[in-house]
């Protein structure tokens, strides 16, 4: 909206007196420059590994309408889909434009919590209207794994000695928790607290591994028995997967050979 303020004179005998104050205004699109708003971000803040992301950048007003474009930290990922250039299009509120730019694309463990950010920009702007967004990627922990004794060929155990067993998550994040439990179902078996160490290392692609050894002496009642290794990680939304795996046990008074079945589910 553009207004015009006049002064109009009526002319009264020999005198021209100011009577009347007019204000014209006129709707329409006009030349003048502007400066966009600072940019508006909307999206998620945690996804899981290979679940896709929409991340919605908008400003509001600027004249000539802004650039709206998506970076990765310095790279270039997105100028959005507009011909004009002006991100994906524009759409109006009132009496005010938006520009905007919907970035999709699917979350990798690559994209934890790296910088996505949204520049705007037009010849009015001498250095782009920025703001980031990042996200938390969840990455779920390959099967656990049980090493035993011996690794290759495992014997019957006797009762009464010390064994070790470790369990083995391997490149997810959060690191999960592992439990060690004992019974003939995992349903009703019962956890074993005690004689467990921990260690989680850090991989390259900022990933963790978590080892848990177990220090277990086994009774001639455990004969028959499984040893599980059950992870429980937590996932985006606030919820929780779960693997298991295990170790069937054979204890005798007496050293025989005995390769010991695994499963996993």
């Amino acid at each position: 909206m553009m207004c015009d303020i006049r002064t109009l004179d009526v002319l009264q005998s020999s005198f021209r007196i100011p009577v009347l104050l007019v204000i014209l205004c006129f709707h329409g699109n006009y030349s003048q420059t502007g400066l966009p708003g600072n940019p508006l971000i909307a999206g998620e803040f945690e996804k899981n590994e290979g679940e896709l992301v929409t991340l919605s950048c908008t400003c509001l007003g600027g004249n000539p309408p802004p650039s709206v474009r998506w970076f990765k930290n310095s790279k270039l990922v997105d100028v959005g889909g507009s011909p004009t250039g002006n991100g994906d299009g524009q759409y109006t509120v009132g009496s005010s434009t938006v520009t905007y730019n919907n970035y999709t694309f699917t979350v990798s463990r690559s994209d934890n919590m790296v910088n996505y950010v949204c520049h705007v920009e037009n010849s009015q702007t001498t250095a782009p209207l920025t703001r980031k967004w990042t996200i938390a990627i969840y990455v779920p922990s390959e099967q656990p794994i049980i090493t035993g004794p011996e690794p290759a060929i495992t014997t019957a155990l006797y009762a009464g000695s010390t064994y070790q067993y470790v369990c083995t998550a391997r490149n997810g994040r959060p690191a999960p928790a592992i439990r060690w439990k004992l019974g003939t179902a995992l349903s009703s078996a019962i956890e074993i607290h005690q004689g467990i160490a921990e260690n989680t290392t850090t991989n390259s692609d900022s990933t963790l591994s978590k080892t848990t050894s177990l220090t277990w002496v086994p009774i001639t009642d455990d004969n028959g028995k499984n040893l599980y290794c059950q992870t429980n990680q937590s996932i985006a939304g606030g919820h929780t997967t779960q693997r298991s795996t295990f170790v069937s046990i054979v204890v005798q008074g007496k050293s025989k050979d005995i390769k010991f079945p695994r499963s996993q589910t």
